[in-house]
């Protein structure tokens, strides 16, 4: 239902001409690990897609 019995616009329903949010999941990472670049987890989300590709190959 968009309404409610009052006729006024419901709030709590989801905006369906809204872009859908997205969801990143990134692997776990070591203590150490807790403040790398961007560009250093964009490289390390690389090379494991690329070792499950190898794997399921």
């Amino acid at each position: 239902r968009f309404e409610s019995r009052g006729g006024h616009y419901r709030l709590d329903y989801p905006n369906l001409a809204a872009t859908p949010r997205t969801s990143v999941v990134e692997p776990q990472r070591e203590p150490y690990q807790q403040h790398i670049s961007a560009a250093q987890s964009i490289n390390i989300s690389k090379t494991l897609n690329n070792m499950w590709k190898t794997l399921i190959a």
